[in-house]
């Protein structure tokens, strides 16, 4: 697999088991008796599963999201970029267009 993060492979097993489950409702709902009407209990059970699992998806989705979006959590938030204009303290020289001026960009990893 390509992911290494426990995290990852937490939620692609359990999406996988989610779409197993529908895939035995789905089976099962075609093998049902009409005279008897056992098509809900056939695959009811599978469908409340299906429903709970999708339900703790969303929950886990709104707690990490950074998790699922593949960045970090300071990538989550609104970036501030300074204009990047730099003068040196005693002479006042401009030296904005320098090649070692670096502009500024919080939050960062270091942050």
């Amino acid at each position: 697999m390509p992911q290494s993060a426990d995290f990852k492979i937490k939620w692609i097993k359990e999406r996988a088991k989610r779409h197993l489950f529908f895939y035995l409702g789905s089976e099962s709902a075609s093998k049902f008796r009409y005279k008897n009407i056992y098509l809900q209990h056939r695959f009811d059970h599978y469908m409340k599963l299906v429903d709970q699992m999708d339900k703790d998806f969303a929950q886990a989705i709104k707690d990490d999201p950074y998790e699922f979006a593949g960045v970090d959590a300071f990538e989550i938030a609104g970036t501030k970029i300074d204009a990047g204009f730099a003068y040196q303290g005693q002479t006042g020289k401009d030296y904005t267009y320098d090649e070692d001026n670096e502009v500024l960009i919080h939050p960062n990893e270091n942050s």
